[in-house]
């Protein structure tokens, strides 16, 4: 086990705010429902089986998306990244139509990074065209071609997910990666009562 430090904080691009995340600091409701994924997940992580974790906004998808990436890194070397929809969404359109190219190194991180936690998708503004959707089913069919494990946290639950990425996206996440719907109160309910209570003392 090495000890994760800043610079690998910031090379897997988690945000500060879960620099701190660890599983052993998860809820009871969110241990049982990935149980079965962590006692397994080096096995997990060979077959580049991921998680598709979904729920509503403060049920800690993001939270256990990084203790997930930290703990890949510090057991066993596996070097992972994280990426919000709407980073991903800037670079491929907004870099490609700028012609800056400043997107390059982050399209080779997500495409070969052996743990990629894809967060919020859903939450990228998309346009009428669908282009953002092709990328995401681009993407990961890639990286399950190659047997790179991805997790994609997402307020859609698997039905509208499908709806919106297409069927063919939905059934290759089927395919490659775990469905964990969490179900948790809003953790962001708790630190705002954490915060009240700090600023009455």
């Amino acid at each position: 086990m090495i000890e994760l430090t800043t610079e690998h904080l910031v090379y897997m691009n988690i945000g500060r705010r879960y620099w701190g995340a660890e599983l052993a600091d998860a809820s009871d409701e969110q241990r049982k429902a990935l149980r079965g994924y962590v006692t397994r997940f080096k096995r997990m992580l060979a077959k580049g089986t991921g998680l598709f974790l979904c729920g509503p906004n403060g049920s800690g998808k993001t939270f256990i998306s990084a203790a997930l990436l930290k703990e890949a890194w510090a057991r066993w070397r596996v070097t992972g990244y994280c990426v919000t929809a709407a980073e991903l969404k800037h670079c491929w359109i907004d870099d490609v139509l700028a012609h800056l190219g400043s997107g390059e190194l982050m399209r080779d991180r997500v495409e070969t990074c052996r743990l990629l936690v894809i967060d919020d998708l859903g939450k990228e503004h998309r346009a009428a065209s669908g282009y953002a959707e092709t990328q995401v089913g681009a993407l990961l069919r890639h990286r399950s071609r190659h047997v790179l494990t991805t997790i994609v946290t997402t307020n859609l639950k698997p039905e509208p997910f499908a709806e919106v990425y297409g069927a063919s996206t939905a059934k290759l996440l089927k395919e490659c990666a775990l469905p964990v719907l969490l179900k948790d109160r809003d953790h962001r309910d708790d630190a705002a009562k954490a915060i009240c209570r700090e600023t009455r003392t």
